[in-house]
């Protein structure tokens, strides 16, 4: 709003830009998956039997966000679901509308399949840098090495599975994950030491650089 955007237009922004992000972690760990799978089959116990309800839970999700955006049936469902909320008057002005802006933008945006190829593009980048943080941090710690391409699967997992899990503030569920996938290839001590390095980096740096 400070920059000049109304707020539904600011809405349908942050929404839309969760639903691009999410199904971006979905592919992007797909892939890895389908490259690796045997060598992560063959050397974790358990692991696996996680990923299918990862898969249903994301998957709602992203279908549920899409259907907001785009489905006058599902709008309006949310008018009615609104209808609950507290009724002041300056919410009773802006409710309907952000749904109309909501919907009118996301299929203009949907319907320009390049900028949509554009959005998929700078996600995926965005993700290679973030997982390519767990590897820094365990050659920084002179850890035993996992390769580069099998820290890109674990962490595009660990992201995957937390995307499924409750979580508050958006903490706990990625710690619970990274613990899940990579306690199986590094002692508890080096676990939580690449966690906390990791961390630092992912959260406390970028949050320092966005205060500036």
């Amino acid at each position: 709003h400070q920059a000049g955007l109304d707020i539904g237009p600011g809405v349908g922004l942050m929404t839309l830009q969760y639903v691009f992000h999410k199904t971006t972690v979905l592919l992007y760990a797909t892939v890895m998956l389908l490259l690796q799978h045997k060598w992560l089959a063959a050397n974790t116990t358990g692991v696996l039997k996680y990923l299918p309800m990862a898969y249903a839970v994301v998957a709602l999700v992203i279908v549920a966000l899409v259907l907001v955006c785009v489905s006058p049936l599902v709008q309006n469902l949310a008018r009615w679901a609104l209808g609950f909320l507290p009724k002041t008057e300056k919410w009773q002005q802006r409710r309907a509308d952000q749904l109309d802006v909501l919907g009118t933008e996301s299929r203009l945006l949907l319907a320009d399949k390049a900028r949509c190829v554009q959005i998929f593009a700078l996600q995926a980048l965005k993700l290679f840098l973030l997982f390519c943080l767990p590897w820094l941090c365990i050659r920084f710690m002179q850890l035993s090495p996992l390769s580069f391409a099998r820290v890109q699967l674990l962490t595009s997992l660990m992201l995957f599975v937390s995307n499924a899990l409750p979580n508050v503030a958006g903490m706990g569920s990625i710690e619970t994950a990274f613990l899940l996938l990579y306690s199986s290839f590094l002692p508890s001590g080096e676990v939580m030491s690449v966690l906390m390095l990791y961390r630092i980096a992912s959260y406390y740096f970028v949050f320092a650089a966005s205060a500036v």
